[in-house]
């Protein structure tokens, strides 16, 4: 449609407005030796694929991770949660423990995607199958359990319930455990 190209045409100067104000942010963030999130992301992730040995590094260093909140997770976030784990095989020993609840998911604003945490749930990591690990409720919530103090999950019957979850996940190898 003719209109929709001569609008995208008019805010060409913005974008460049926009990309120049972005450039000076990043020189002046650099220059202080500050990052912001996503440079946080996007520098692991370059440091990993540019230094093999780094990988193997952090795979030796690290034999457990653990990824709350993973319906919150963002396409950078898991190429670097990929990129960690490459190399991992099922009964190696080490093991990914990934907690999220679709329901719960409020970080879009910064590009997350519940849809991963789901297609995680059916397929695996990309190089790695996962084993699904639900709760029949979720124990913050259970009768007796929230009591109307914000406390709840300092309660006896939400620690035995996550425990004994988390127990399973370890003493067997890579699980899934969604809320």
């Amino acid at each position: 449609n003719g209109n929709r190209v001569l609008k995208d045409m008019q805010s060409f100067p913005k974008l460049r407005a926009f990309a120049e104000v972005y450039g000076m942010y990043r020189e002046r963030m650099y220059s202080l030796g500050y990052f912001d999130f996503d440079d946080m992301l996007l520098e692991a992730i370059q440091a990993i694929m540019h230094k093999p040995e780094l990988r193997y590094e952090l795979q030796e260093q690290f034999q457990y991770v653990l990824v709350d909140e993973f319906q919150d997770t963002s396409f950078t976030q898991l190429d670097l949660l990929e990129r960690l784990t490459a190399g991992w095989t099922q009964g190696d020993g080490r093991t990914l423990f990934c907690v999220g609840d679709p329901m719960q998911s409020i970080y879009r604003f910064r590009q997350a995607e519940v849809g991963l945490f789901l297609q995680l749930q059916q397929r695996g990591l990309k190089h790695l199958p996962l084993q699904p690990l639900r709760l029949p409720a979720n124990p913050r919530y259970a009768t007796g359990v929230r009591d109307g103090r914000s406390e709840s999950r300092s309660r006896p019957e939400v620690w035995a319930s996550l425990n004994s979850a988390i127990f399973t996940c370890v003493r067997g190898n890579t699980r899934w455990r969604s809320k």
